[in-house]
């Protein structure tokens, strides 16, 4: 194949979507984050200096130094090595609450949006009943009757997000069964049920990412509410929302227990929502065209 006619090929979809998302340095920066954030998660209790429930009450809110890194709390354990595993918990939670959101929104969401009818009239008046009750809210309901743990409150999680992925996979559901690729599948008597799995559910991938993302910046931020308010993880586990909570009472002795995991929190849910907005615009139509 000659230069030109390589020049003149058509872009394959990946190669445009990963020139567009390229440009957007601050998203490459932060799904580089998210890419450290997740070897943390895996390897974590190999990373840790210490042994993170390790107490020495001699070295009580010691600052940042050689013996501990990013100094100790009150009871004398190591911060760096509870903020390391306390990764792991952060994105376990935000991982199943939006595992749970998409295993009800996205089969519903596509039921609604190529069938239509009553179908579609029924579960929308059932997402909008659900849209109006506040995570946190339904979270704390569920803990007090299932009991407190970060599983049970990010699956109550995950049952109030549902319905945002509820509307993605409807509205692209609606605008994909439309397409002539469609039409010419019920031409020739291809099922109803071939014709979701094999035509519609694919060509909704690409929202459905950009959902993820944006929802695992949601729930990690709802995780760390549950947690400052002790309904989350657990005593002696790490979680970075509980250690806020413990660290608040030596907020002036020792500033840096409340502001390593606030700092944590932060870049974690900011890093999330950054690279959802930078996928939605990387992958979006009207971007395709002018890419």
């Amino acid at each position: 194949m000659t230069v030109d006619a390589e020049k003149d090929r058509p872009e394959s979809a990946f190669r445009a979507f990963r020139r567009r998302f390229a440009r957007k340095r601050i998203a490459v920066g932060m799904a580089v984050v998210l890419a450290v954030m997740a070897v943390i998660a895996v390897f974590g209790p190999w990373l840790t200096p210490q042994d993170p429930n390790a107490q020495t009450l001699l070295d009580r809110l010691s600052p940042p130094g050689a013996e501990h890194w990013l100094g100790a709390d009150d009871l004398g354990r190591d911060v760096a090595s509870r903020l390391i595993v306390a990764t792991r918990v952060t994105l376990y939670a935000g991982a199943l609450a939006t595992a749970v959101s998409l295993a009800i929104g996205l089969p519903f969401g596509l039921l609604a949006g190529y069938l239509r009818g009553w179908v579609d009239a029924v579960l929308s008046r059932v997402a909008d009943a659900l849209m109006a009750i506040p995570p946190l809210l339904f979270a704390l309901a569920i803990l007090a009757v299932l009991g407190r743990g970060v599983t049970n409150a990010m699956i109550a999680v995950g049952v109030t997000m549902a319905p945002q992925f509820y509307r993605v996979s409807r509205g692209v559901a609606l605008a994909i069964r439309e397409e002539t690729f469609i039409e010419a599948a019920r031409s020739i008597g291809c099922p109803t049920p071939r014709i979701m799995r094999t035509h519609v559910l694919p060509n909704m991938l690409s929202p459905l990412i950009v959902q993820v993302s944006m929802t695992m910046g949601f729930a990690i931020l709802i995780e760390a509410s549950l947690s400052f308010l002790g309904l989350g993880v657990q005593a002696p586990d790490a979680s970075w929302g509980s250690m806020l909570q413990r660290s608040t009472q030596f907020a002036a002795d020792a500033p840096w227990l409340v502001l390593l995991p606030g700092l944590a929190i932060l870049l974690t849910v900011l890093a999330f929502n950054t690279v959802g907005d930078a996928l939605r615009d990387s992958v979006g139509r009207e971007n395709r065209r002018l890419g």
